[in-house]
């Protein structure tokens, strides 16, 4: 099993992976004012199995670094996509995005 360290500046990159590994993401998040990263994955794929909050500040308006860890469950071609949003405004586009394709063999 390998993991797969994605950050920042890895969007809109190609990763390749095989079933087992671990793919974990790391962005930037400020969960005080409300917004926060929602992943979308195709499940037959990747499964989300965690996401922490490291290193929260905890000043009024601090932030931190969201870490997501996914686990490829079988091959396929995916991609994992977040949107930076609040959860309450479900009609307004997300203030930030942050897309990787999977290859998983």
């Amino acid at each position: 099993m390998n993991q797969i360290l994605i950050d920042q500046k890895d969007n809109n990159k190609t990763f390749d992976a095989k079933a087992g590994d671990a793919i974990i993401i790391t962005l930037k998040e400020n969960p005080g004012t409300g917004y926060r990263w929602k992943p979308q994955i195709d499940e037959e794929i990747v499964l989300i199995k965690d996401s922490n909050l490291l290193d929260p500040d905890s000043r009024i308006g601090g932030g931190g670094s969201r870490i997501f860890t996914f686990r490829v469950r079988s091959p396929g071609k995916t991609e994992i996509h977040l949107d930076l949003k609040r959860e309450w405004e479900k009609d307004k586009n997300p203030i930030d995005q942050f897309e990787v394709f999977i290859q998983a063999g």
